[in-house]
């Protein structure tokens, strides 16, 4: 899940203005991911099954998470701190999830996807909003308060409908393009790309997870609290 942030500071109001086109990109990464969200709610308030949302939330997901490769040069050209490694990482993996889903029913066609499309959609709701505000200075608490407790059920939900996506298209993973990928003697099929993907993610969450406590810890913990923004 991209966890970009502007230069200017969160804490504190931008020296030189705000960036109208990082307003302008999160406003709209906002209303895509909140007119998303809004549609997974009426697919099952109109009775629709767990296992055909994704026709109820396409071509949107497909065009605001590619939309977030932006971010990737937003890092590059410096418009925003966060370390391009960390951007391309957390980008990649969701528009590699979208590309999956699109290619094979069997990703999206069970209960995992709408966990998956629910905490993205949540999240990002909640995490454009605030870089939006942030632009203009110190955002609200209350969007502070929600940006750094969400994610405390969020991304393990994100994450676990993320691999159950992939664990669920395994047994039809077929090989295409560069794949498999001679190395030397060893073949690298697609689907043993796929088993590679999994054991990644135990190692990228863990340390996100601690980094979004400690900033958790910093701007909403403690007496001072209300007084602090993110």
């Amino acid at each position: 899940m991209a966890e970009g942030k502007s230069k200017a500071s969160a804490g504190a109001r931008p020296v030189r203005g705000p960036n109208y086109y990082l307003v302008a990109y999160n406003t709209a990464q906002f209303l895509g991911w909140s007119v998303i969200l809004f549609q997974l709610v009426q697919h099952f308030v109109n009775g629709g099954d767990v296992d055909n949302v994704w026709p109820s939330v396409m071509p949107l997901l497909m065009y605001f998470q590619f939309a977030a490769v932006l971010e990737i040069v937003h890092s590059i050209v410096g418009l925003v701190s966060t370390g391009v490694f960390t951007v391309l990482v957390q980008v990649a993996s969701r528009v590699f999830l979208v590309s999956i889903c699109m290619h094979y029913p069997e990703a999206h066609s069970q209960w995992a996807f709408p966990l998956m499309v629910a905490a993205w959609s949540v999240t990002e709701v909640v995490r454009y909003s605030f870089y939006a505000a942030s632009q203009f200075g110190p955002a609200p608490f209350p969007l502070v308060w929600l940006r750094y407790t969400l994610f405390i059920v969020l991304y393990p939900a994100g994450v676990s409908g993320e691999l159950l996506c992939l664990y669920s298209m395994l047994h039809v993973a077929r090989d295409f393009g560069y794949f498999p990928l001679v190395v030397a003697e060893f073949a690298l099929t697609f689907r043993i790309f796929i088993i590679v993907v999994m054991c990644l993610y135990p190692f990228g969450l863990p340390g996100l997870y601690l980094h979004m406590l400690h900033q958790r810890k910093r701007y909403v913990g403690g007496k001072n609290s209300k007084k602090k923004t993110a």
